[in-house]
């Protein structure tokens, strides 16, 4: 099995294999590419680290937002 896992997006439909490597591959229109790796050259910045960046941001959110409603939870069983 290869290192890194390549497919078009059309051909699965919304899902995506996902393989074991640290590898994320997406498909975006290259243009779009090449704005994104200037903008992030000119911010001092590359598309590793602002990926990670985002995923932190979004899993933190994600966890504080499923803490929250664990607490609602837990509230709302103390009331009944």
């Amino acid at each position: 099995m290869p290192d890194v896992m390549l497919c078009n997006i059309a051909r699965w439909g919304n899902t995506m294999p996902i393989g074991q490597s640290g590898r994320v591959v997406i498909e975006i229109d290259p243009d779009l590419k090449q704005a994104i790796y200037q903008s992030l050259k000119e911010d001092g910045s590359n598309m590793k680290d602002w990926f990670l960046k985002c995923v932190e941001e979004y899993m933190a959110e994600k966890n504080l937002q499923q803490d929250l409603f664990a607490e609602e939870e837990q509230s709302t069983r103390r009331v009944v």
